[in-house]
């Protein structure tokens, strides 16, 4: 096995390892992150009952979310995606900044748009009056 690899493997299996130890076998609630600042908090899943899901987020926002039928289903494919890093908190802090208010409202903008309420030149000309409003104010 090259270095690289076994590096990568002894990581996640450590990730993993901190994970049951610190959750006593109770994935719900870890948060974890990629080397690029990528993150994912596993839940249940309130939309399907008795599921439990990855829900993902930056710095800007949610920005989905999988589906598995157990929390320990969900760390495995997380850990085994690249989400290696140990992130506590990083939702509820992430969430306090500027960025994912302004990330939140840019998402209204898309809604919108997908739900045909704005045209694709409206939800542009408003995420960029909401972008140049906070610039301005900064």
């Amino acid at each position: 096995m090259r270095p690289s690899l076994k590096a990568s493997f002894k990581r996640r299996q450590a990730t993993m390892d901190a994970c049951w130890e610190r959750h006593s076998g109770n994935p719900i609630g870890v948060q974890l992150k990629t080397t690029t600042d990528l993150y994912a908090v596993i839940l249940p899943d309130a939309t399907e009952p008795g599921h439990y899901r990855a829900q993902f987020f930056d710095e800007k926002g949610f920005s989905g979310h999988s589906t598995y039928a157990t929390p320990e289903q969900v760390l495995k494919d997380l850990i085994s995606t690249g989400y290696v890093l140990t992130a506590k908190n990083a939702l509820e802090t992430l969430s306090t900044q500027e960025s994912w208010r302004l990330g939140v409202q840019a998402q209204e903008y898309r809604d919108l748009f997908h739900y045909g309420k704005l045209t694709f030149s409206e939800m542009l000309t408003a995420i960029d009056a909401l972008y140049s409003t906070a610039q301005q104010a900064a």
